[in-house]
């Protein structure tokens, strides 16, 4: 087995059946990567998913307020009463639209956001009560009268926080009850709230191809604030409506004392009123999302599903990785490298000796190479040298070695042999080189010499016979006992 067959072989039972023990469990450690989450707080799993503490400017936005409006139309003018078709529930409404009056319950609870809301709507002037509208068209709703009855609906939206992490707001449902039924929009895609600074809020809303709507927040203080609404029309690319509003806090007293007043101002009929206070009936399932359309069905809470944004697997460092990886090689490879110089040098000395005892069947060997002569050395030189032509091609020295009475080598051996003499590279051998190889083979005559001195007078003379044989050896693979098989 060469060496890379037994790298191979121990890679195979020792390092790869323990390959998992490298596939670092975490990242953050002494040996990995950092987390992603200690500079992306959308891959911390710890980081809170509360409006208030992503963001401490939801703290102002949350609370009672109570919302005066002015309303204008799309082209600028104070917003009028329209003649109501029932068919559009909320859309068009026969009372005084050009100042109205909200009052909002702005809820944050962690991740979830909750707004509830009065909007208040005077009795229609008497000079939209005096017109006559054919059906369907109406100039009141319900059982009320045109010019006496106000009118009054109820809304709630909800939104929660994102998996961005920013304090950003997604409100996803939007609805209206009153008198009129229930409308409930869902928003895909969400619609948006975000805050610019410290004390400005702005979201946009849009429904394809129905309409945009862009609305801002903007603080001047933690109890007063100014709001501006602008909606688009899609069908017709056209401004629909706008409004500006001023909202005030109130604490709790004031504020249901302000919606029960505003419920008398109005004159709102009994059966059109809705409950105060609005959290009550905001309870009913048919206003409040169930817990799955929160985790996913229509909203998307991060504290109850999974965010997009997960650490990927750990990673090595590169520096302590390259230096595991160098000292592993360092204590697997020396080891197997020394080996390697002892087997390589094992096989020069045998074959060093191999092609000793092929110039001993020729010339006798004296005990260190420097004890022969320059006539013997250059005698045995041109015995190698066929075509005499000063150097010794590579086949004319295998045929020496298959047919000099040292029995064939293997390739990889002679190659091993060749090399050590082709001292310059050159593909032959000169004189010079063949002397300094020999110079180097000391140990190889000792061991040629020493056995010779031990040999019987017998076997003296059939090892002289050998050197003017021309008969091949047979095709024994020379050895470093190959003195003792030719005995």
């Amino acid at each position: 087995m060469n060496l890379l067959s037994l790298l191979a072989t121990i890679a195979a039972f020792v390092v790869l059946p323990n390959a998992h023990a490298l596939k670092p469990s975490k990242c953050g450690l002494l040996l990995t990567q950092p987390c992603l989450s200690t500079t992306d707080k959308r891959y911390d799993a710890n980081f809170p998913n509360s409006f208030v503490m992503q963001n401490l400017s939801w703290k102002q936005y949350e609370g009672l307020w109570k919302v005066t409006a002015t309303n204008f139309e799309g082209d600028g003018i104070p917003a009028q009463p329209q003649p109501h078709v029932p068919a559009l529930n909320y859309q068009l409404l026969p009372y005084t639209r050009s100042e109205a009056v909200a009052f909002y319950n702005h809820t944050l609870d962690g991740s979830r956001m909750m707004t509830y809301g009065y909007y208040f709507y005077r009795p229609a002037p008497s000079s939209f009560c005096n017109q006559t509208f054919e059906p369907p068209f109406q100039n009141v709703i319900g059982s009320g009268f045109c010019g006496v009855n106000g009118f009054v609906s109820g809304k709630a939206h909800y939104g929660t926080t994102t998996n961005e992490k920013e304090g950003d707001l997604e409100l996803f449902r939007s609805v209206e009850s009153g008198a009129l039924g229930r409308d409930v929009i869902d928003f895909d895609p969400p619609a948006k709230g975000s805050w610019i600074d410290s004390s400005t809020l702005w979201g946009s809303t849009t429904i394809d191809g129905v309409f945009s709507q862009t609305h801002s927040y903007v603080f001047l203080n933690n109890d007063t604030a100014f709001v501006s609404l602008s909606v688009i029309d899609l069908i017709t690319s056209s401004r629909q409506a706008n409004y500006v509003a001023k909202m005030t806090r109130m604490d709790d007293t004031e504020w249901i004392a302000a919606v029960e007043q505003t419920y008398n101002d109005y004159n709102i009929l009994e059966e059109d009123k809705i409950p105060v206070p609005f959290e009550d009936f905001s309870m009913d399932p048919e206003w409040y999302p169930a817990e799955k359309e929160w985790c996913g069905g229509v909203g998307s809470d991060p504290a109850c599903v999974e965010s997009p944004f997960q650490e990927p697997d750990a990673k090595l460092k590169t520096g302590p990785l390259v230096g595991f990886v160098i000292l592993g090689l360092a204590l697997f490879c020396v080891p197997m490298y020394g080996l390697y110089r002892y087997q390589l040098g094992q096989q020069v000395r045998r074959i060093k000796t191999c092609f000793i005892q092929g110039i001993a069947k020729n010339i006798n060997i004296a005990p260190t190479p420097g004890a022969l002569t320059h006539e013997k050395l250059l005698e045995e030189f041109q015995h190698m040298d066929r075509d005499n032509g000063g150097t010794i091609e590579k086949a004319e020295l295998k045929q020496w070695m298959d047919e000099g009475k040292v029995g064939k080598i293997s390739d990889s051996d002679f190659n091993v042999l060749w090399s050590a003499l082709d001292i310059d590279g050159s593909g032959s051998i000169d004189f010079v080189e063949f002397c300094t190889f020999l110079s180097g083979c000391g140990e190889a005559f000792d061991e040629v010499y020493n056995h010779q001195q031990t040999m019987s007078k017998e076997q003296k003379l059939k090892f002289a016979s050998q050197r003017f044989s021309t008969r091949s050896l047979p095709n024994n693979v020379c050895i470093s006992n190959d003195i003792e098989d030719n005995a």
